[in-house]
């Protein structure tokens, strides 16, 4: 029987709630309104370094899960229909109330074609490459593959922060390269990685160089503001890829993999952890992201105090969680009881049959 590490699963939800919050600090308006060197100008923007390990963290997991999992192709169908799922029903819920551009029509019905979803047009390609990846893990040695994440750790992650971020396509660590490098970090965890009890140690490292950010943040910005003469923030080092970023989401998942809960927890954890990914599909969905969401909280955000604004972000972070999970199990009660996954997936087995046959004879013939 499988063992099932909970610790995992609550990152699920921790990750997608911290995702929440930033669409929320950045999108809307927040951290715009704010002014960077008052309480809570300096709360909210440790609240976002806080939670900028998120994407990291999932992708961590992804490589702990999957390096020993079994590969299975359908996974990417149900993560294509779940897309599809949230796009089409969103647009059927706005569209009598809200003027769509056509540009938003065409996202929303081709979403992964425009871009719609940035994770999953990422994650689309590291599920591709994830057989060639795990063999290549496993080939190599505990020391050389560490001494491989070192290697480059040091070219993407140090030299690609004193870039732009482009120059090595990493955009940020928005990008299939960043997320493969933290699929294989996850991977060597899994396979290396003893559990210790060091928990106390990995979220003090975790919180204290959420600090050190800050810090820097401030000093980055204080610098180009007198340069500059504006009193606008700048984000350089906001990026998924910066070396102490990457650092804290290591840390961070260090903290989770090692945790421990009694079965009541164990199955609320569950209850919500499989419909995480909801989270992101509904939030980041082109008409709530950008009409609904956006800059929501900038006049709030203005005539509340630093405790209580800290408060209703991450109440609203939950909300949004909570109400994509209930949605996404609907969403697969329905898909279950018509048996949507497995006719759509025969279909394309189907179709493709001749077509993959035709190909290896073609192939056997000419080479």
């Amino acid at each position: 029987m499988k063992r099932i590490n909970y610790g995992i699963e609550l990152g699920r939800i921790l990750t997608m709630i911290m995702v929440m919050v930033l669409h929320i600090l950045q999108q809307g308006g927040i951290l715009r309104q704010v002014s960077l060197f008052s309480f809570k100008g300096q709360t909210m923007v440790l609240l976002e370094y806080l939670c900028i390990v998120a994407v990291n963290v999932f992708a961590l997991i992804t490589g702990y899960v999957m390096v020993n999992g079994k590969y299975k192709p359908k996974r990417l169908l149900s993560l294509w229909l779940q897309v599809i799922f949230y796009s089409y029903v969103i647009l059927i819920c706005v569209y009598p109330f809200k003027h769509i551009t056509l540009k938003n029509l065409l996202t929303l019905i081709f979403p992964t074609l425009f871009k719609e979803y940035w994770y999953f047009n990422a994650y689309l390609i590291l599920f591709l490459f994830i057989p060639l990846i795990n063999i290549g893990i496993k080939m190599l040695s505990k020391e050389s593959l560490l001494k491989l994440i070192i290697f480059i750790f040091a070219i993407l992650s140090i030299v690609g922060s004193l870039t732009k971020g482009d120059s090595l396509y990493l955009q940020g660590g928005y990008s299939p390269i960043w997320l493969m490098y933290a699929y294989i970090v996850g991977a060597y965890m899994k396979l290396h990685s003893k559990k210790g009890n060091y928990n106390k140690k990995n979220i003090l490292v975790y919180l204290v160089l959420a600090v050190t950010m800050l810090a820097l943040h401030d000093c980055v910005n204080l610098v180009l503001q007198v340069i500059t003469g504006s009193s606008s923030q700048f984000w350089f080092l906001q990026r998924y890829c910066f070396p102490i970023i990457a650092v804290m989401s290591i840390y961070l998942f260090r903290f989770l993999i090692n945790l421990s809960f009694n079965d009541n927890i164990q199955k609320v954890i569950t209850f919500f952890s499989r419909h995480s990914f909801a989270a992101y599909l509904f939030q980041t969905n082109v008409l709530i992201y950008g009409i609904f969401l956006k800059d929501s909280f900038y006049n709030l955000s203005a005539s509340l105090n630093t405790l209580v604004l800290f408060l209703v972000v991450i109440f609203s972070a939950v909300l949004f969680y909570i109400i994509a999970v209930f949605i996404d199990k609907l969403r697969v009660w329905g898909y279950r009881k018509v048996n949507l996954e497995d006719k759509i997936f025969n279909l394309i087995r189907w179709c493709t049959k001749g077509i993959k046959k035709r190909l290896i004879n073609f192939l056997r013939s000419n080479f």
